[in-house]
């Protein structure tokens, strides 16, 4: 039987915080997203970012929390008198939502009642989970499915927020090395949350089903009929996570940028300009640059801690115009996410 939430408690974020956060944390901010509700969570003796969670309770007395934390590795917490887990171990657990295919995941028991089911890797159920109606749970006792609807809302909400709160928090300088996995996690989830923010509808490809050519970004999505002084276009969105170099400046991450495309696109179609930078951020630069009669543009923001989130955007011949001014919108909204 498909259950419908009725309302919510906090107890299942807390229990996850103070269990698997190591730390007991309580609310800085309180948000709501349709009937789901939540917040930010920080640590209660430092004040430090712990995560962002929204969540629902049912009748029955499921409850159910979507959180991402600090290093995004995010969680589903289920809560259930019917739940017989074991504190501090691993229990298998099997999760589908709607479409997607059903999912076999490591769940750790919080308490006797309420389990952390781990999400599968970003971004691969990103989409599916952010377009699901309803999500099936089997785990320690329980097997239930649950209405989730204003998950569509709910997922690029915390998105926004632990990009948000993570470019707040003091962070140790990031390591040179291009697979570190919280810096590219983080690149991507600025992009997802910068595809939301410009208000146009948009796809997220999961790893295995990239269209060919574009194996390289964190995170790819794509815009589907954007408007436009061309017309209506497909546009691909991209990010890319770029580790710090010696002596990084915006100076010398342009100059690189534009020597690669010269080498690139040696047929002597190419053509470049620069662009503005992000609004907002006077340490940001773009560059829009064409190739064999494809248009791309990318930006490049600064990490605090070291370190630049590249995000781009690629559109068809005879676009370009079209792609300008909706890139003109990914501009003025990565400004805000990045504080």
């Amino acid at each position: 039987m498909k259950l419908r939430a009725v309302t919510f408690s906090l107890s299942a974020c807390l229990a996850a915080l103070a269990v698997a956060g190591g730390a007991q944390a309580g609310f800085k901010q309180r948000f709501q997203v349709g009937n789901w509700n939540g917040g930010v969570f920080v640590d209660d003796k430092t004040g430090e970012f712990r995560n962002c969670g929204l969540g629902l309770k049912f009748s029955g007395g499921t409850e159910i929390t979507i959180v991402i934390p600090g290093n995004y590795n995010g969680a589903l917490i289920v809560g259930d008198p019917r739940i017989a887990a074991t504190p501090q171990k691993q229990h298998e657990a099997i999760v589908r939502f709607d479409a997607l295919p059903e999912r076999k995941a490591q769940a750790l028991g919080l308490t006797a009642n309420m389990v952390q089911i781990a999400a599968a890797a970003f971004p691969n159920d990103y989409d599916g989970v952010r377009g699901a109606k309803r999500v099936t749970v089997n785990v320690a006792g329980l097997a239930t499915t649950l209405d989730v609807t204003g998950i569509d809302k709910v997922m690029p909400k915390l998105a926004e927020c632990v990009v948000t709160e993570r470019a707040r928090m003091q962070l140790p300088p990031s390591r040179p090395e291009p697979d570190v996995r919280e810096d590219k996690l983080e690149a991507g989830f600025v992009g997802l949350a910068a595809a939301e923010k410009v208000g146009a509808p948009y796809i997220v490809f999961a790893d295995g089903k990239r269209p060919p050519g574009f194996d390289r970004p964190v995170t790819l999505w794509g815009h589907a009929g954007v408007p436009g002084p061309d017309g209506p276009a497909n546009i691909m969105g991209m990010t890319f996570w770029n580790p710090p170099q010696p002596n990084d400046s915006a100076q010398g991450r342009r100059e690189a940028r534009k020597a690669l495309l010269r080498q690139a696109c040696a047929d002597g179609s190419l053509q470049m300009a620069d662009l503005p930078g992000v609004d907002g951020r006077a340490d940001s630069f773009g560059i829009g640059f064409s190739c064999q009669n494809k248009y791309e543009e990318v930006y490049y923001v600064p990490r605090r801690n070291g370190g630049w989130f590249e995000v781009g955007l690629n559109s068809p011949p005879g676009k370009r115009a079209t792609l300008a001014a909706f890139g003109a919108k990914y501009r003025a909204v990565l400004g805000a996410l990045l504080p």
